[in-house]
């Protein structure tokens, strides 16, 4: 039997600015970029699947 799902569908919410001051396991990529943050999801969204947009 395998472990593996397939969502259809997902609840999502826009990344906030405090992204930035997040905790990293990985210091040498530095601080993260909040446009390109931002930039990411846009394109996580665009992939397919039915999205619903949670309240910020």
């Amino acid at each position: 039997m395998s472990m593996a799902s397939n969502f259809t569908h997902a609840i999502v919410r826009r990344p906030c600015r405090r992204v930035i001051e997040g905790i990293t396991t990985n210091p040498q990529l530095g601080t993260p970029d909040y446009e390109l943050t931002q930039r990411q999801h846009i394109l996580h969204l665009k992939t397919g699947g039915s999205f619903s947009r949670a309240a910020p």
